[in-house]
């Protein structure tokens, strides 16, 4: 099926080789390390599928509501990558990180908008 160059994907080609660069190196960051929690292997299970499901979106025709849940997903993402980094180059602890992230996400909530 041939592309029309005016039909707008949900997935933009940059974001693709994005998350394919980010599947390579964790992937790779992977088969170096040889012990992980089993919390944090959950993590980075959901991290790389996560990634996986945006190259699948390459092809799916772009709708608002459809791209606001994708630009959800790639907040939770963000999170995910903090917690990958952080335990595996800052070799912090992952319960630790977890407890400030909610911690955090509470005191989000309870703040208001800013009227500016």
């Amino acid at each position: 099926m041939e592309r029309s160059a005016e039909t707008r994907r949900l997935v933009t080609l940059k974001e693709v080789r994005h998350a394919r660069g980010k599947i390579a190196n964790l992937k790779l960051i992977v088969t170096k390390i040889t012990t992980f929690q089993p919390e944090f292997e959950a993590c980075l299970s959901t991290l790389i599928n996560s990634l996986y499901d945006i190259v699948s979106f390459k092809d799916a025709p772009y709708t608002e509501e459809r791209r606001q849940k994708l630009d959800t997903g790639y907040r939770y993402l963000r999170k995910l990558e903090d917690i990958v980094i952080r335990v595996i180059i800052r070799h912090e602890d992952l319960g630790t990180i977890l407890m400030q992230q909610a911690a955090m996400a509470t005191s989000d909530k309870s703040t208001p908008p800013s009227s500016e």
